[in-house]
């Protein structure tokens, strides 16, 4: 009967450190939401910022912003709000070799960025080739977000614009600069595809907010977070048996001398 428990007890003991070493490697974040917003605009040329929300905790981060270069030219770029924070680089048509049309941001930081704020601000110039009522789109797909416990999920938001009768542009819905637009709510029952923004290789589409929300997506690669290793509970539990395998042994030998 004491040989029972105290097999019993090993085996407990051993399954309770392995429980513990794999539950610490579960984080389940909140999902962060990285929006483009129109920041301002003089004339033809437009600032760009690529916002964040819910990322208080984040420390690491890959983007690649696409937008056509037939409609937009790059002509600068900034940290946002929140370079004070974390190191950004870039990679595109005037700081590396990406052609123009592709942006890629990364950032890292020692710590958490500690609140909401903006990654990054681009500058564009529109051309003039873009002309009363076309529609401009600028896209931010989310390839890495990290916090110190593991991956996160996102949602990104692109920004459409649609340029005006007087030469500016205008977001397509309210979501684009925290302007409230109905007319262009309503034109969207209307006609649902227009202002639609969700690419063929996107599969998750959030809903809510407008004809920009309907755009919103799910980066493709975000984890919730669960960064368990099944080889630790299997290991756990071959561990125990063989413990409980040798005490077996040595109550035999014992039994038989």
């Amino acid at each position: 009967m004491r040989f029972g428990k105290r097999m019993l007890t090993v085996f407990s003991a051993v399954c309770a450190i392995f429980m513990v070493e794999t539950s610490t490697n579960v984080y389940a974040a909140d999902p962060v939401t990285v929006e483009l917003k129109l920041a301002g605009q003089n004339e033809k040329n437009i600032t760009v910022d690529m916002n964040e929300k819910g990322g208080e905790q984040l420390t690491n981060g890959k983007f690649r912003i696409t937008y056509d270069p037939d409609q937009l030219k790059l002509t600068g770029h900034k940290d946002g709000s929140l370079g004070e924070k974390a190191m950004f680089v870039r990679n595109d048509c005037i700081d590396g070799n990406k052609n123009e049309g592709e942006i890629v941001v990364t950032f890292a930081s020692a710590g958490n960025l500690g609140g909401d704020g903006s990654f990054d601000q681009m500058e564009f110039a529109v051309k003039d080739q873009v002309k009363e009522k076309d529609e401009i789109t600028i896209k931010a797909a989310v390839e890495e977000l990290s916090t110190q416990d593991g991956d996160v999920e996102s949602t990104s938001i692109p920004l459409t614009l649609t340029m005006q009768k007087d030469g500016t542009v205008k977001p397509a819905s309210g979501a684009g600069n925290d302007q409230k637009d109905d007319s262009t709510k309503e034109d969207s029952k209307k006609n649902p595809e227009k202002g639609s923004n969700v690419s063929e290789n996107k599969k998750t589409v959030k809903a809510g907010t407008g004809s920009t929300a309907a755009g919103a997506k799910k980066a493709s690669n975000a984890k919730t977070g669960d960064g368990t290793n099944i080889l630790l509970p299997v290991l756990g539990v071959v561990i125990a048996a063989a413990v409980i395998i040798a005490l077996a042994v040595l109550k035999k030998k014992k039994s038989d001398e």
